[in-house]
């Protein structure tokens, strides 16, 4: 799904911070889109609460809404 959405363009991603470890954890985006929040709200991906509340909200929906992986 991520790659059909990407579809070759150039993404930006911006260090936010780092796991146990120590990998980089970072926020992407492609034309401003957060990829990383359209994947979970697709039902793509899950939020990581330990790293931020981010896309908590995010993943609620696409539960309740039965996309992706929530089928």
């Amino acid at each position: 799904q991520l790659a059909g959405r990407i579809a070759g363009r150039e993404i930006s991603c911006a260090p936010r911070d780092r796991d146990r470890g120590g990998r980089v954890v970072a926020v992407c985006t492609l034309g401003g889109e957060d990829l990383g929040r359209w994947m979970v709200r697709s039902g793509w991906a899950r939020s990581f609460p330990r790293y931020g509340l981010d896309y908590v909200r995010d993943e609620a929906d696409a539960k309740r809404e039965r996309l992706g992986i929530w089928r």
